[in-house]
Order: structure tokens, then C-alpha cells, then sequence
């Protein structure tokens, strides 16, 4: 069977059991105390797409493509289950439960007085877009760059 056919007949399954399949995860990531993510399914989708372009599938029956699947969208539901996880340990940190030795310091990054400040802000832009961290920093600091200019000259 050539990769065309295979990816009908992985649509066609998709298809026909898109609703039950949907059931079965919700039921996955519930019983290993996960969040269903739609999103993690429809990128499950789209990489299943490129393996099948790619290599195509070893079993063409419909409990096959259901198994390969299925072992796709748990390995994809559990790195974004690890992710999501590191992102809250992450800003759940105490930066007062740091020792000086722990926060990473560079002169030339270095934008605060505080260096708890600057640790918070770091671990902030590893997870929040150019634009949130820039409204917070105006937020806390206010809009005056010289005095953020002056701080890194200290």
C-alpha cells in the first residue's frame, strides 16, 4: 500500500472515530491525572502526518493506526504534562530560599538593584511573551529607562 493510501486511511479513521477517540484521552490524561489538551491532540495529528509521509505505517489495520496513535499522543500528553510542570516549579520558587551563589549573575544582563528582582524576572522570561514582561517592568519600574540605564552602569 503507498504512503497516499495509508494517509486516507488514517483521514478516514480519524474521521469516523474522531469522537470516541477524544473520550478514550480524556479518559487517559484523567486517570493519570493530566490535562486534556486539544491543541497536544491536533500537533498528535500533525506529526503522525509527517511519520506516515516519512516511513508509513508497519500495520494498516484500523487497531493498528489506533495503537500508533494512541502511543503518540501519550508520549506528546506526557512532555507537555513535564513542561507544564517545570514552568510551575519554576515560578514557584522563593527567591528568599536562594543562596547568593544560586541566582545567576552576568554585569552586562544585570537590569535591577535587587537581585531577587532579577532572578523573578529571568524565570518570568522564560515563560511569558516580550510584551508581558515589558508591561510588567513598566508596571513595577514605571516608563523611566534612565533610571534602568543608570542601574546597569552600577
Amino acid at each position: 500500500m503507498t504512503k497516499e493510501e495509508q494517509l486516507d486511511m488514517f483521514y478516514s479513521f480519524l474521521s469516523k472515530h474522531y469522537k470516541d477517540l477524544i473520550k478514550k484521552y480524556k479518559q487517559f490524561c484523567f486517570l493519570n491525572h493530566m490535562t486534556f489538551d486539544e491543541d497536544v491532540l491536533q500537533e498528535t495529528v500533525v506529526k503522525v502526518v509527517d511519520m506516515i509521509n516519512k516511513k508509513g505505517l508497519k500495520d494498516e489495520s484500523e487497531k493498528g493506526i489506533e495503537n500508533y496513535f494512541f502511543q503518540s499522543f501519550k508520549f506528546n500528553t506526557y512532555q507537555q504534562h513535564l513542561q507544564n510542570q517545570k514552568q510551575l516549579k519554576d515560578l514557584n520558587i522563593n527567591p528568599f530560599d536562594l543562596e547568593l551563589e544560586d541566582i545567576p549573575y552576568s554585569e552586562e544582563n544585570v537590569q535591577y538593584a535587587d537581585m531577587a528582582a532579577h532572578y523573578i524576572f529571568t524565570k518570568i522570561k522564560e515563560v511569558f511573551d516580550a510584551v508581558t514582561v515589558r508591561n510588567l517592568e513598566i508596571k513595577i519600574y514605571g516608563n523611566d529607562r534612565q533610571s534602568r540605564i543608570e542601574l546597569q552602569e552600577n
